[in-house]
């Protein structure tokens, strides 16, 4: 039996439809207070409003005891355009994406809350959910630059059963508060700490000992994090996504820990961690043969060796990212093309050793190629483009930028040839109905 649908509208007097749908809908309304929602919600739906959804569209505030009472009786809440919280103290908040929603997926008793960035009292607005909310099990919290470790010990008091946590650019957290959370959601299996840069590896190490079944690790930009942490998840951890950006004290010692106790790692993401060798790349190919996401870019040293043998021993590759890995050439390429048939994306900015024999090995052995970037690859010209345009059946996007040996011909017969593909040629964004 269906739920009843109940539309509140900008109209006096014309707040509610009796039309029947799996959801509650309120539209167009500048407040939705307490008094109306104890008024015509408990009037219309006494104790049937229980797990519905709750969808508010161009709905600009809700107060507090709305909320927690919706919360109460296990309603799923969303809204893409929410703005306010209004509190029974008279303050506000503001926020470009609010929603405390049951998750669609196979964890069908899952409660989601997503906060984006926030500007209010963080603290204070956690606490009042999270008392009502006790089965979250994904929270993203992600640019609340006024989160504080106080928040992350409401997680551990409130949400134990959390699973799925985005602190990502919450600049206020630090190793103490991670500390604190780790100790009471300890079965925590994704964590995103993205530029949280008073991180360092106390917190990790925390997480590493108190999360045994986390599977995924964001800390990009943590520049307080090296091997020591590393290494302990690893050890610890069943990971298989793991992303290091900017972490310029990794070196190999990580990479041997992950090749040696990580095997079902996937998705590795090493950007400018300069002090990565083929060493390390050696290993990982070895003891990681399921990855299918490796990002490269300003690791320096990389040679073609590293490359070869990772590409050899990770046939399900879908993106590659070798941004400014300038020793690279094409030995390294048509391995690539030779071993990646999934390959979707790569990126060889800068790679200026490569030619057009490593673009035509791309485009006629990796058929499922969708986005390419061959940024000043000065020694890519007409030929590598027009063996793009004849057999790259599936590409989507393609950079040129700074590479002037390919002229604006070749530029319009692979347009013609590839209608939808978005081409950037000469530093210049240039839609299809431009070039024809």
């Amino acid at each position: 039996m269906s739920l009843v649908q109940c539309i509140l509208s900008a109209i006096p007097g014309q707040f509610f439809s009796d039309a029947f749908a799996p959801f509650l809908s309120i539209k167009n309304v500048a407040l939705l207070d307490t008094a109306l929602a104890n008024k015509r919600l408990r009037h219309l739906f006494h104790d049937k409003l229980f797990g519905m959804y709750f969808a508010c569209e161009s709905f600009l505030c809700i107060t507090d005891l709305v909320l927690t009472w919706l919360c109460k009786r296990n309603v799923r809440i969303y809204s893409d355009q929410l703005r306010g919280v209004k509190l029974c103290e008279g303050t506000a908040f503001c926020s470009n994406d609010i929603f405390v929603q049951k998750s669609k997926t196979a964890h069908s008793q899952a409660m989601k809350l997503g906060l984006k960035e926030c500007e209010f009292d963080m603290d204070m607005t956690l606490e009042s959910i999270l008392k009502f909310c006790s089965g979250l099990e994904v929270v993203i919290l992600h640019g609340c630059a006024d989160l504080t470790d106080y928040a992350l010990e409401l997680f551990a008091a409130y949400a134990r059963n959390l699973r799925v946590l985005n602190l990502a650019y919450d600049f206020a957290i630090t190793d103490a508060g991670v500390k604190s959370l780790v100790q009471g959601c300890s079965l925590l299996e994704e964590l995103d700490l993205t530029v949280c840069s008073c991180i360092t590896d106390e917190a990790i190490l925390a997480v590493a000992q108190n999360c045994r079944k986390l599977r995924c690790l964001n800390v990009t930009s943590c520049s307080g994090i090296s091997d020591l942490s590393v290494v302990e998840l690893a050890t610890q951890c069943p990971l298989t996504g793991l992303v290091l950006s900017f972490c310029s004290n990794i070196t190999q010692s990580s990479l041997f820990a992950l090749a040696e106790h990580c095997p079902e790692l996937r998705v590795i993401d090493l950007n400018c961690c300069r002090k990565v060798t083929d060493a390390g790349l050696l290993a990982l190919a070895k003891g990681c043969p399921l990855l299918t996401s490796v990002a490269l870019s300003y690791c320096a040293e990389v040679q073609d060796a590293a490359v070869i043998a990772l590409v050899q021993s990770c046939p399900g590759l879908e993106e590659l990212d070798l941004f400014n890995c300038k020793l690279l050439t094409d030995a390294a390429l048509l391995q690539v093309a030779q071993h990646c048939p999934r390959l979707r994306s790569l990126v060889l900015n800068y790679c200026t050793n490569l030619t057009d024999v490593s673009v035509t090995a791309l485009a006629l052995q990796c058929p499922e190629l969708r986005s390419l970037d061959l940024t000043n690859c000065s020694r890519v010209t007409n030929a590598g483009v027009m063996a793009l345009g004849e057999h790259s059946v599936h590409l989507q996007a393609l950079n040129l930028s700074f590479n002037y040996n390919i002229n604006d011909c070749v530029l319009e017969e692979l347009t013609s040839r590839r209608v939808g593909l978005e081409l950037v040629h000469s530093n210049l964004k240039l839609p299809l109905t431009l070039l024809k």
